[in-house]
């Protein structure tokens, strides 16, 4: 299959991933990012483009907040932007990450606004938290309001290590 271009991430495309192992730990291959037995999945249909950037150890080397991966994906005339974070237990501490990452990472915020001038269409953002733990209906109420969308659940059963979207 030929990798279709779809955004020029200019430094950062040594980040993509390419393969196994390349350029980071973090690529299972090019559509699956994975950290401590967590896997997220977005292989494309025909006529969908996708680019996995590795953030958390390539992007990110710095100890401030970081979600482990962005995948964009071209589907149609709509664009989304989609970060990910592989967390084994602390979920709240998952959704600050990604919140920290979206108001105060300014990689994050220019990736963004290129990627909207790049698009005539409608460009979306979306996140995803891959856990093996649930969110109580307190916390997901909270985190809804302080995300202000509707959180997604994917729950990962003991033989099913990834959430394919």
């Amino acid at each position: 299959m030929k990798i279709q271009s779809m955004i020029d991430l200019g430094q950062f495309e040594s980040c993509v991933c390419v393969r196994r192992g390349e350029p980071s730990e973090s690529c299972a291959d090019r559509f699956v990012l994975q950290e401590k037995g967590k896997k997220i999945t977005l292989r494309p249909k025909q006529g969908e483009r996708v680019k996995l950037l590795v953030l958390d150890g390539c992007i990110f080397k710095d100890t401030r907040s970081k979600c482990d991966g962005i995948f964009f994906f071209e589907k149609g005339n709509s664009t989304y932007i989609i970060l990910v974070e592989l967390k084994g237990g602390d979920i709240d501490h998952a959704f600050e990450q990604i919140k920290f990452a979206r108001e105060n990472r300014q990689i994050y915020s220019d990736l963004r606004n290129q990627l909207g001038q790049d698009r005539s269409g409608k460009v979306c953002e979306d996140t995803f938290v891959i856990s093996n733990h649930r969110l109580d209906k307190v916390s997901h109420q909270s985190w809804k309001r302080l995300m202000e969308y509707e959180l997604k659940r994917c729950f990962i059963l003991r033989q099913l290590h990834h959430c394919l979207i």
